[in-house]
């Protein structure tokens, strides 16, 4: 339907800015508040759907390497913001306004309530490592034992890419 929708204005094709953060059940509502806060601020418009919709925790397949929140009652919430830029209105500088914006929206979910960004983008190795938390070690000796010779994933910035990287090193 959304794409349909922006099809037919000629809106597909163009920068899509979105954000999808798992966030537990306890801090819905103060994510509300702070994404309402946030993406009404500064001169960018907003064009979209916001998703909201309940997961249970237990049901994610822990043996993947997205990272859910700790989720005391079992339940987390999938936002799922949904933004689309017309070149016409905002260029460049507009959508890397809006993915400041989404940076500094997921940064203070998941500090202050625990969420996990979907399909992150961290700026360095270090934010990865806090992005993982307690997965860290696990998703470090995966990345060791099934791509020895660090050739899958280098854009990302999760491992250095060198020569004689190796994952142990991080």
């Amino acid at each position: 339907m959304e794409e349909e929708s922006l099809r037919s204005r000629g809106l597909w094709d163009v920068p899509h800015p979105w954000l999808n953060l798992f966030v537990p059940r306890h801090g819905v509502a103060r994510f509300k508040d702070l994404l309402m806060d946030t993406i009404t601020q500064g001169d960018f418009e907003f064009e979209g759907p916001v998703l909201v919709y309940p997961l249970l925790a237990n049901r994610w397949d822990g043996n993947t390497s997205a990272v859910v929140p700790a989720a005391p009652d079992g339940v987390m919430y999938v936002f799922s913001v949904l933004r689309s830029t017309d070149p016409a209105r905002c260029g460049r500088a507009c959508v890397e306004g809006i993915l400041e914006q989404h940076r500094r929206l997921a940064d203070e979910a998941c500090r202050r309530l625990g969420a996990k960004q979907y399909l992150a983008r961290q700026p360095s190795p270090a934010h990865w490592r806090d992005h993982f938390g307690a997965s860290w070690d696990r998703f470090v000796a995966r990345k060791a034992r099934f791509d020895p010779s660090h050739v899958l994933g280098p854009g990302q910035g999760i491992f250095p890419w060198t020569d004689s990287a190796t994952a142990s090193s991080v």
